[in-house]
């Protein structure tokens, strides 16, 4: 608001004292736009009605765009706005003499262009008017005619410029013509490529998760685990795209870039569709090793580590990152097969487990997982019964390491009971009946009642 006065005051100390009145409006613009929308001509068509109780105004116009595209490209696009908004004046009455309009690129936001919306709000142009019933004099010099048809229209591919959306965990609308690079707030990236999906609106619903830590994949009952045995989980991701009701179809050939914060690099690892599994095949991880085919059967390596020092995230520190390509939105995991880090043996048989769960039950709202201590891995269990659930041949699991119990269930008043309980194979473990029986462990568990902020202090001390 202060600029147009700013602009406007050398008019007002030009003369003696008259009638005045100011007009200031704006109208917006969809990304990389210039046309005006059907709510713009509105905005303008009542702004203009006031010049015929005017004899005399100055209207001064100026185009604004968000930050993304090169400032080269937005000063452009910043001036076919507001010479938009001055043809459109013009040809409802407006005196082309009294006209005053100029493009300002990024170097005036009205909101901040970190956030989706914020860029929705500089995608505009402002107009000022000053109205008068006394006589003023035309600008020097005055705007020529000419000028507000004489500037070539550019035709902008809707492809040319990557739109970058921080999406918050909700859907959010897309157009399937045009290129996104969207954020979700721990760090992780999607790349979005125009004209990825076939629509026959062209209108599109997209939705981004992430997952890093133990406690989150506690929460969602999600296992880290394929089926060759655990995963050393460095996160998780999803991604889904929808055209109506149903998933959008993708074309043929396409591949969507996908960008993974992590907190260090490490070998070995790839990308696991789902909780795990997918395809055999030689592939390289992160470092370049060899990975055996009937032991690692991520489908696809990960192929690039970004570092860019200086931005932080929310997930532990500086924004390095796992770079990947994927054919088509699903779930994906980024790790590697558990018995890298624990240095077990690759025929590992493992260990059968058996959870009895003792005292009050509330058997529709039991999850129950087991999960690593000293590595990223959860581990699920099938449910046998309303008190006993189990988990079979679990692979590459130290004996001496620590692993946690976490179950929970709700009451009928929505209270939490928990199980979290820290234990060691070697302290469980026997030997199973018959020469080709796996080990076994039992353990026995009972829920405890708490808080919800005690709840939160559980899940918090198995993240650290």
């Amino acid at each position: 608001m202060k600029k147009f006065y700013l602009f406007l005051l050398p008019l007002l100390l030009a003369g003696p004292a008259f009638s005045q009145q100011f007009a200031i409006d704006t109208v917006y613009f969809e990304f990389d736009q210039h046309l005006l929308s059907a709510a713009s001509k509105t905005t303008l068509d009542s702004l203009v009605v006031k010049f015929v109780e005017y004899p005399n105004y100055y209207v001064e116009i100026f185009g604004h765009t968000d930050s993304s595209g090169t400032d080269e490209y937005n000063l452009r696009l910043s001036e076919l706005r507001a010479r938009e908004v001055a043809i459109y004046m013009m040809n409802h009455g407006v005196m082309v003499e009294r006209i005053i309009y100029e493009g300002l690129g990024t170097t005036k936001p009205a909101a901040s262009n970190a956030t989706y919306s914020g860029r929705r709000i500089n995608r505009r142009t402002d107009i000022a008017v000053l109205f008068t019933n006394d006589r003023l004099p035309l600008p020097e010099p005055p705007v020529d005619s000419s000028k507000l048809i004489a500037i070539p229209v550019v035709t902008i591919d809707p492809a040319s410029l990557i739109d970058t959306i921080y999406s918050d965990y909700a859907t959010f609308p897309v157009k399937a013509n045009k290129s996104y690079r969207i954020i979700a707030p721990k760090g992780t990236e999607v790349l979005l490529p125009a004209n990825a999906f076939t629509s026959e609106t062209g209108e599109l619903t997209v939705e981004v998760k992430e997952m890093f830590r133990t406690s989150e994949f506690l929460l969602a009952q999600m296992p880290l685990i394929s089926k060759d045995g655990p995963l050393e989980s460095q996160g998780m991701m999803s991604f889904t795209v929808n055209d109506g009701r149903r998933p959008a179809d993708v074309v043929e050939g396409t591949k969507f870039e996908v960008r993974l914060p992590v907190t260090r690099r490490e070998d070995n690892v790839g990308v696991y569709k789902g909780t795990g599994g997918g395809r055999g095949g030689r592939r390289r991880g992160a470092g370049g090793n060899e990975i055996e085919p009937a032991q690692d059967p991520a489908f696809a390596a990960v192929t690039r580590w970004v570092e860019e020092d200086g931005t932080r995230v929310d997930y532990n520190g500086k924004e390095k990152k796992y770079t990947f390509e994927v054919a088509e939105p699903a779930r994906y995991s980024v790790g590697r097969m558990l018995y890298y880090p624990m240095n077990a043996e690759r025929d590992d048989k493992g260990f059968d487990f058996t959870v009895k769960f003792k005292g009050r039950l509330y058997p529709k709202t039991i999850q129950a997982m087991m999960a690593g201590e000293n590595v990223r891995t959860t581990i699920p269990l099938k449910k046998e019964d309303d008190r006993v659930y189990t988990a079979d041949k679990v692979k590459f699991v130290d004996d001496k390491a620590p692993m946690i119990l976490f179950a929970l269930q709700y009451d009928e008043d929505g209270e939490p009971w928990v199980v979290n309980y820290q234990f060691r194979v070697v302290d469980y473990a026997k030997k199973g009946r018959g020469k080709k029986a796996l080990p076994t462990v039992t353990l026995k568990v009972k829920f405890k009642k708490v808080t919800e902020e005690e709840l939160a202090e559980i899940l918090v001390d198995i993240d650290n």
